[in-house]
Order: structure tokens, then sequence, then C-alpha cells
């Protein structure tokens, strides 16, 4: 008898390298509106990962960003309220 290995394909944790130019797009318009900014970047327990732009001088946090579950949500005090997507692209047209 042979053994099968099933392999099930799992995005990889981190964020890609496409997201990654978003995000460092981000990084330049707010620095470019005189905002000085800090990225930090880490993962869940789950391995989603997640983005916060922190305020150079507080340390508070200005924007931040998150992979869960395959769904995206980017959150600003300044919008009022979230954005939700199915990727992280789809949301950065509504935040940009």
């Amino acid at each position: 008898m042979s053994e099968t290995l099933l392999t099930f394909a799992r995005r990889q944790p981190g964020w890609d390298n496409e997201e990654r130019a978003l995000i460092a797009r981000l990084e330049r318009l707010l620095m470019g509106a005189g905002i000085a900014v800090e990225l930090e970047l880490g993962e869940t327990d789950e391995g989603d990962p997640w983005a916060a732009f922190c305020n150079a001088f507080t340390g508070d946090v200005v924007v931040h960003l998150a992979r869960l579950d395959g769904y995206y949500l980017v959150e600003a005090g300044v919008l009022g309220r979230a954005i939700e997507g199915r990727s992280l692209a789809q949301c950065a047209e509504r935040f940009f």
C-alpha cells in the first residue's frame, strides 16, 4: 500500500510584494502630508499580518492595516470608519 501526502494551499504568512508596495506608498503619502510616522509590522498568533503606522512623537496609531482570514481591514481615526475588502489594493483605492 502506498501513502499519498496531500498538501493544501494556504496563503503565506506575512505581506506579499504587492502588499508591501502599497504599505510603502501609504508611508510616503503620510510623510508627504507632514505626518512623521514609524512603521511597525507583526503577525497575529494565527499568522495573519498586521501593520501599524504610529506617530513618531507620541506613539499613537495613525493607521492600522490587517489581513484576517484572507479579509483586509484598514482603520484610521480620520476616516471615521474602517475600510474592509477582499484585497489590500481594494482597500487602498478607497483610502487614497
